[in-house]
């Protein structure tokens, strides 16, 4: 597991013990770094996910034209499909 994996399955656990003793969650400061943290791992994740798509959406409009079509079709409908299922 990632450092960000490792620190939001410890949040998990916090919050699913505390929910377990009906405790409320107290909001520490380490807590709040963490969050911030995570987010901001998942919002550079997001911003590389579209780079890698706008990559992959240049190569293939350069396939378009070429006798690759078909291949480029079927590599369109799996990401398609990829992209529909949360993939």
């Amino acid at each position: 597991m990632s450092d960000a994996e490792d620190r939001a399955q410890e949040l998990l656990s916090y919050y699913d013990s505390c929910r377990g003793r009906g405790t409320t969650i107290a909001l520490t400061a380490d807590t709040t770094d963490t969050i911030r943290d995570l987010i901001a791992d998942l919002t550079k994740a997001r911003n590389v996910i579209e780079q890698v798509r706008e990559v992959v959406a240049e190569m293939l409009e350069q396939l378009v034209s070429g006798p690759e079509r078909r291949d480029v079709e079927r590599i369109a409908s799996i990401l398609a499909d990829a992209e529909g299922s949360g993939q």
